[in-house]
């Protein structure tokens, strides 16, 4: 994120799914602060919404820079939980140089988020 002198905070990113619209009501997460879209530029061009696949400058009203990090989420408001767990299926490739142990500390990439966390196995 950065801000703009006389327009104040601008995120960018790809829009995942669905749409993101001028004047909408959001909510960034994982700190579930509330905003609201002032304008939407794709490629310097103001347009009035983005959808899903396309790159996007978000200026967002009543946020400071400092309030987002980056991989965080802006999506409508109340649509997230932030959870502190993940279930999944992982796949350790036969090639590793050494095996993975329970509780282990590994980095998890996630969109463009990287988190260090533990594996229960």
């Amino acid at each position: 994120s950065f801000s703009i002198s006389g327009f104040g905070t601008v995120v960018t990113g790809t829009v995942i799914s669905g749409k993101i619209r001028e004047g909408e009501n959001v909510q960034i997460y994982p700190s579930k602060i509330k905003s609201k879209v002032r304008g939407i530029q794709i490629h310097g061009q103001q347009v009035k919404e983005a959808e899903a696949g396309e790159r996007c400058a978000v200026n967002l009203a009543n946020v400071k820079t400092s309030d987002i990090n980056r991989g965080d989420v802006v999506s409508v408001e109340n649509f997230m939980e932030p959870s502190l767990m993940v279930d999944c299926k992982l796949y350790y490739l036969k090639s590793a140089s050494r095996p993975l142990k329970n509780r282990q500390r590994v980095r998890l990439y996630h969109g463009t988020s990287e988190i260090i966390c533990r594996v229960v196995i």
